[in-house]
């Protein structure tokens, strides 16, 4: 129903007062919605198109007046404490870095411009709106993709034998983020949207399996998208929850567990004189300073494994390790902490969105830094053995993952201010909305 030319007037003034230009058309059909029961309601008693449109614009009052407390109603709400967590954690990550540093190359400089950079893709992410992961997903897709390549720059450095560096990890751990909105446009096509959601789970962990990531890593990055699904067919965003849906989305789950067992059996059963190949030196290195066990393997390593330690460490990949080393169990419990504050309040904001697309991107960005710090604790307290490692959310050296792991808690502060719009809920009751 298109409304009474003074109606639309007014109703421009108003939503005009309005600062905030995304929660205009949300407001403005509140209020029209609002005022086209007023109008109907006045017709209904008789009154000429004129004079019930007259009536109707007293009732709602001052235009002016009206929007000026939308627009206070409707102001954005950012989490300044979430906001505040991630700012000082990423400080206090740069000063732990520049205390526990093994390279003097490494400068204080060189940090404060991690952290500055980093910083900018919070803000950037923070006030770019998150629902372009809906609306023009394809197009992100593309951009990612491109950004995949571009990153996955390999360099060979001759030391004693090549060591091949990829910076392409750091942008292909933000997949979980593009599959929450990819889940919302399959949302209520059942089977077939879970499929198509599996599907695009599986091409990409081909993308990291061969030539981008380290195997434990493709894996877990499975198990993070699997657990992703899972959450969203249990929750109903492809329809009523079937058994079907269930055992669909919980594959990479299943996958990432099986295959870790089959390599567990590998090397116990298959092959057992080659356990101390199974993990890297700095594995056993670790084990041998942290736990007291033995290195199953003789020559200079195990003759000096204090100052091999210290020789191979660094705060990339053994923060915590040396954190330990260094100050005792306690400090490693105080980095941690942070952390899981910083997640316990993430969950929390997750759980209030209202809007379906918010809720999903808000819980992947928790599922996936999650993801990250287990797999560091994991190989950093050498419980699992692998060369490299993720970083350490806001903690861990390393520039890219610094700027990683900002873009996606800039995304999550982003749902959080403004995943009402998506809801469509109403900031005050329609009876409020007049004067």
């Amino acid at each position: 129903m298109r409304l009474h030319e003074s109606l639309q007037q007014w109703l421009d003034t108003a939503a005009g007062q309005m600062r905030w230009k995304r929660a205009r058309p949300v407001a403005a059909k509140e209020m029209a919605d609002h005022m086209e029961d007023q109008y109907a309601a006045f017709l209904e008693d008789g009154m000429e198109e004129e004079a019930a449109a007259a009536a109707t614009v007293r009732e709602m009052g001052d235009p002016v007046e009206t929007g000026t407390r939308l627009d206070r109603a409707w102001r954005p709400q950012p989490d300044w404490v979430m906001l505040g967590l991630v700012l000082v954690i990423a400080a206090v990550g740069c000063v732990l870095q520049y205390l526990l540093r093994t390279n003097s190359d490494l400068m204080w400089y060189t940090l404060l411009g991690h952290y500055a950079v980093g910083a900018v893709c919070l803000l950037a992410a923070y006030f770019v709106d998150y629902t372009l992961l809906g609306r023009h997903l394809w197009i992100v897709l593309g951009v990612w993709f491109a950004a995949v390549l571009l990153g996955h720059r390999i360099h060979a450095f001759w030391l004693e034998t090549d060591v091949l560096v990829s910076t392409g990890t750091p942008v292909l751990w933000t997949f979980p983020l593009l599959l929450a909105g990819l889940i919302y446009r399959m949302r209520g096509k059942g089977l077939e949207g879970v499929a198509n959601c599996l599907m695009a789970v599986v091409a990409v962990a081909l993308l990291a399996r061969f030539g981008i990531m380290e195997v434990a890593y493709d894996r877990a990055l499975l198990a993070t998208c699997g657990v992703i699904l899972l959450i969203a067919v249990w929750h109903g965003v492809f329809g009523p929850r079937r058994a079907g849906q269930m055992a669909l989305a919980a594959l990479p789950i299943g996958y990432a567990v099986l295959r870790q067992i089959m390599d567990a059996v590998f090397y116990a059963h298959l092959l057992p004189d080659a356990d101390q190949y199974q993990y890297s030196a700095m594995t056993y290195l670790i084990r041998h300073r942290l736990y007291g066990t033995e290195i199953p393997f003789d020559g200079e390593i195990a003759a000096r494994p204090g100052e091999i330690l210290a020789q191979l460490a660094d705060t990339t990949d053994h923060l915590l390790t040396l954190a330990q080393l260094r100050w005792g169990w306690l400090a490693v419990f105080a980095v941690l902490l942070p952390l899981l504050i910083l997640f316990g309040r993430g969950l929390l904001l997750a759980g209030r969105q209202s809007g379906q697309l918010a809720w999903l991107v808000s819980h992947a960005v928790v599922l996936t830094l999650a993801a990250q710090t287990l797999i560091y604790l994991l190989v950093d307290l050498g419980l699992i053995g692998n060369a490299f490692t993720t970083g350490l959310p806001l903690l861990s050296y390393g520039g890219a993952y610094l700027c990683q792991t900002m873009l996606l808690l800039g995304v999550l502060l982003s749902a959080q201010r403004c995943g009402a719009l998506e809801a469509g809920a109403p900031p005050v009751q329609a009876s409020d909305i007049g004067g």
